[in-house]
């Protein structure tokens, strides 16, 4: 579904990034963003203004933003928010968060299924006219392949000025278009982000979320953590149970010393499974 420019609505996108935005989305042209920074530089709090601001503009245009609905934290629900949409007629564009993708940056297997899902959300988002920011502290965990398919990224940087015994707080962000970049400079650029940035579109600051908005994006963060580390402790009782049933099975037939050079664990360790 095609949508005519609206004049006043581009009037009150506030910079020019979501100008380009919204023009983009009237040609139904989808967009999407790689926010990096720091941990607690402002990453989410970019990416969900991002939506809210963007949502704002034209709201016979955009689904209102919902923090419930339009935030996610793993990518198995960023894939089944997409599903419905393709059996729908005259959608409305949709603004969505993908919060903390290297939550699980230390699991090789969930990153690897994560680039490849990633991968391919970013060409299929586009036939369901959503836009997609996807925060990670470091761009480098997302596979370069992947990476090109971005167009936008953004970094997100904390400035603290100390003065009179206050400290004042900003968030500022940078936002790059990679259409306009080389592939060499693509190639050295998105590996690290500690160069000089050419081809900058926009350079604002980040204002607060909405109390409100911050304290339920809050409450699903922690749940969604709460949720990831259940999982590992689960994870690790299952290993131990296993571990503890394969030793068992193995002294029928051998002798600790045996246990302990097959597993690669101490002797004094076949104890604590048995």
């Amino acid at each position: 579904m095609k949508y005519e420019l609206n004049s006043e609505a581009l009037e009150r996108a506030p910079t020019k990034y979501f100008r380009e935005i919204y023009l983009l989305n009237t040609t139904n042209t989808m967009t999407d963003c790689l926010v990096v920074g720091s941990r607690g530089a402002g990453k989410s709090i970019f990416s969900l203004k991002s939506p809210i601001l963007i949502s704002g503009i034209d709201t016979e245009m955009y689904e209102p933003f919902s923090v419930k609905k339009h935030v996610f934290f793993d990518i198995e629900n960023l894939v089944k928010y997409a599903l419905p949409r393709y059996d729908e007629d005259d959608l409305l564009f949709a603004n969505v968060v993908f919060d903390d993708a290297g939550l699980n940056a230390g699991n090789r297997e969930y990153m690897k299924r994560l680039n490849v899902v990633l991968g391919k959300l970013l060409e299929c988002y586009r036939e369901v006219q959503v836009n997609l920011w996807v925060n990670v502290p470091k761009a480098s965990l997302i596979d370069i392949t992947v990476r090109k398919l971005v167009g936008y990224f953004a970094i997100v940087e904390k400035k603290l000025n100390i003065n009179n015994h206050q400290v004042c707080e900003k968030k500022i962000v940078k936002i790059y278009r990679t259409n306009t970049k080389s592939k060499s400079f693509l190639d050295d650029f998105l590996f690290d982000f500690n160069k000089s940035y050419p081809s900058r579109i926009d350079k604002f600051e980040v204002a607060p979320l909405d109390k409100e908005i911050y304290e339920e994006y809050r409450k699903m963060k922690r749940r969604a953590h709460k949720e990831l580390l259940k999982d590992e402790l689960e994870g690790e009782s299952k290993e131990r149970i296993l571990l503890r049933k394969a030793i068992n099975a193995m002294r029928e037939f051998m002798t600790v010393s045996q246990i302990a050079k097959v597993l690669e664990i101490p002797r004094t360790s076949v104890y604590t499974y048995c």
